[in-house]
């Protein structure tokens, strides 16, 4: 008789693969910047998420001034972060003032960000003594060399906060052959057992110099080594900058609270050598390996996600005749990135690139539009209209009337334009004015990606040519949920953006978010102000603002562009001769001086802003 098959009494392939199932990567956004888990969407104001943005930038430009550097001799030690901009800046972005930052010899952008000085950082680089003297309020030590050695200190530190009772937490960065060493296992064992106020997070970028990842454990993620401490681990996508954020800002939180440290590991790739003192990546790195990386961009990622740009896509799909075409439309997206995968996604029979000539695009649109297409041609930058105003102003906004109804022009010339960026001079005059005073034209500035697109899309519609702005500031500053699909506005409608009943502020594009700010701050003395938002500058909505006028009986025109040049004095001219007999004060302005618009270093002091909004419209409702 056969003796019965003895049950094993532990499958530990199964363990295995518990283990491994608990620990999965965390995503807010696809590498195409598409909401992929709305729910864990971080709560972060327009000026946060930009100002996130902005230092991913700022890291990325750091990156390749200091690699410049090197190269000239100029500087010293230099490891390259190219890549890494979410899995450093977004999580350093989470943390406070008061929070201790014990980092790598990679991080030295969270150093900078945490309030070291560039030039010490810069000092320590070439090794001078000086780039290791750190004020006393800085809370945070010079990089560590001593691979894994700064997550012990951390332990230290993390457990001295919470014997002090503070409600602050220490932040360790390492990398993925960092927590290999001795010294990671230690960490995080004592930081464990003791609940320690801490956030250790290990940076896998893929290889400990050239070693790859899967040769320096057995374990499915570095995540899971937690489990060992008594501590929560996860695993984030590295290259999502909200991901990372959310992340980080919920372990500080937990371990701020008493609860213990985490353990982090962010999903990230360097684009560059390991350090710049010989390493070659191509050596044990593939050009497929970087050329998928590459496409998971944590810049390129975040900045889709803010702009909200699909209105052109939508309607070249949705009509044949639409075309898209202007200088490095096609396979470089534009300057601004607004028709970045269109070519890809429509060929370049749709959306193609021309020479470099404004008048060119002008007429070429004129042309396509007399043979039944709608055109969508944009001008590079809109101070570049006086090229092709002939053909906006002498033909596009003639033709209906000279040919006597007959012929349409369904052209929808788009610009960028606006102050607050910093551009080379004739990029961001506010021309808008000129156009404006010329009738047969439309011209249509959004203020916000909820309008942006809809105002777009019943642009490109509209069987009449119209200039459609797009002020550049608000491209990297504002952020809003907008619907997927198509969705149409009525054009020449302005809107209310917020109701009041003291004082009216009439505006457009980006001096609408200005306005708003105003307002908030007005409203803690109780002066309640309505704020009507234009959007088509021509031609006006007379009944909206008249109404707004007549209700508040006081009102503040305000406009980016100088006070002789723009909008805001057709506005005052309406209000003047349709509902003078309502004001109960003099009609105030706000403006940009009578000059011409200055380089980009004195930008900021030049334009209008919610401060003199707020005063205005304060003198006018106490007057």
């Amino acid at each position: 008789m056969a003796k019965a098959k003895k049950q094993k009494p532990i499958d530990f392939n199964a363990l295995m693969e518990k283990v491994d199932a608990d620990f999965p990567t965390f995503q807010i956004l696809d590498k195409d910047g598409k909401i992929v888990n709305k729910d864990a969407v971080p709560d972060l104001s327009d000026d946060e998420l930009v100002e996130l943005m902005t230092r991913m930038v700022w890291s990325r430009v750091l990156d390749q001034r200091s690699t410049a550097l090197n190269r000239q001799g100029r500087l010293g030690f230099f490891a390259p972060t190219a890549g890494q901009e979410a899995s450093q800046l977004a999580s350093q972005f989470a943390m406070e003032k008061e929070d201790y930052l014990l980092p790598g010899y990679r991080d030295v952008p969270q150093l900078v960000q945490h309030g070291l000085p560039l030039t010490e950082a810069f000092l320590w680089s070439r090794g001078h003594v000086a780039g290791n003297h750190y004020a006393p309020e800085l809370n945070a030590l010079p990089p560590q060399i001593i691979i894994g050695a700064q997550y012990i200190q951390a332990a230290g530190v993390a457990l001295g906060m919470k014997k002090r009772g503070k409600k602050n937490v220490v932040f360790t960065y390492t990398g993925d052959g960092g927590s290999s060493q001795g010294d990671f296992y230690e960490a995080i064992n004592f930081a464990g057992a003791y609940q320690a106020n801490g956030v250790f997070i290990i940076q896998n970028n893929g290889f400990a110099i050239s070693t790859p990842r899967e040769k320096q454990t057995a374990a499915k993620t570095l995540a899971q080594k937690a489990v060992a401490a008594g501590i929560p681990g996860i695993v984030v996508d590295g290259m999502d900058p909200l991901a990372v954020y959310a992340i980080a800002k919920e372990a500080r939180e937990w371990s701020a609270e008493g609860n213990g440290p985490v353990l982090i590991e962010t999903l990230t790739y360097r684009y560059g050598p390991h350090t710049l003192s010989g390493d070659d990546p191509t050596r044990y790195r593939s050009k497929d390996m970087d050329d998928e990386w590459e496409q998971k961009d944590p810049l390129i990622r975040f900045r889709k996600y803010l702009e909200g740009k699909d209105a052109l896509a939508l309607e070249i799909e949705k009509d044949e005749n639409v075309l898209v075409f202007g200088e490095d439309v096609g396979k470089n997206g534009g300057v601004f990135r607004a028709t970045e995968g269109l070519q890809e996604k429509f060929g370049e029979d749709r959306v193609f690139d021309t020479p470099l000539a404004e008048s060119g695009i002008g007429g070429l649109a004129f042309g396509l539009a007399l043979e039944g297409y709608r055109p969508v041609p944009e001008i590079q930058f809109f101070g570049f209209v006086f090229e092709v105003f002939d053909e906006i102003v002498g033909q596009m906004a003639r033709t209906r009337y000279r040919m006597g109804g007959t012929r349409n022009m369904p052209i929808t010339v788009r610009a960028p334009f606006g102050g607050g960026v910093h551009t080379p001079e004739l990029h961001s005059d506010n021309l808008e004015g000129l156009i404006a005073q010329s009738p047969g034209i439309r011209v249509v500035i959004p203020s916000n990606p909820y309008d942006a697109k809809r105002l777009l899309i019943s642009s490109i519609r509209s069987n009449d040519p119209v200039v459609y702005l797009e002020h550049m500031k608000l491209y990297r500053s504002f952020r809003e949920e907008v619907p997927d699909e198509a969705y149409e506005v009525p054009l020449d409608k302005a809107a209310v953006t917020r109701e009041g009943t003291d004082v009216s502020i009439i505006t457009y594009g980006a001096m609408v978010r200005e306005a708003i700010k105003a307002a908030d701050n007005l409203a803690k003395d109780n002066i309640s102000v309505e704020i009507i938002d234009l959007r088509t500058v021509a031609p006006l909505d007379v009944e909206t603002i008249i109404k707004s006028v007549e209700k508040t009986g006081r009102v503040v025109v305000v406009q980016e562009a100088q006070k002789q040049a723009g909008v805001g004095a057709m506005v005052v001219s309406e209000i003047s001769e349709r509902a003078v007999l309502s004001l109960e004060a003099p009609i105030g302005r706000v403006s940009a001086p009578d000059t011409i618009f200055p380089f980009g270093q004195a930008e900021n002091i030049w334009l209008p802003n919610a401060k003199d909004i707020e005063a205005k419209a304060r003198e006018i409702a106490e007057f």
